[in-house]
């Protein structure tokens, strides 16, 4: 749009041309980010795993072979998984605590009965 007074984004003479280069835009973006195909081979059932998935999605990210929103969700999700693992394992330490506890109340109950 030489010699125009305004960009093709504020012209209002080019509308149609404005619509078609964001719609160009939206499919080639959408397109981008169905091309990439997840490593299926990474389990993620540890923190240790988180830990090597989040820098492999790193490297993804830096080498351009994943979308920055991919790299955000992965990020987001990972820390949700650490925050479950956390929890599962404090659950698991207070259940076994709870039990040493009931099993010391036995055993001074024995005590107490002998």
């Amino acid at each position: 749009m030489r010699g125009a007074k305004y960009c093709v984004s504020h012209n209002p003479d080019a509308a149609d041309l404005k619509r078609l280069a964001s719609q160009k835009g939206g499919r080639n973006r959408r397109i981008a980010k169905r091309a990439t195909k997840p490593d299926r081979s990474i389990q993620v059932q540890t923190v240790a795993d988180v830990q090597h998935l989040l820098f492999q999605t790193l490297a993804e990210l830096r080498n351009g072979v994943i979308d920055a929103e991919i790299a955000r969700t992965v990020g987001y999700l990972s820390g949700v998984a650490v925050r479950v693992a956390e929890s599962v394992e404090l659950e698991s330490r207070v259940t076994q605590l709870e039990d040493q506890i009931e099993a010391s109340f036995a055993s001074l109950e024995r005590l107490r009965a002998s």
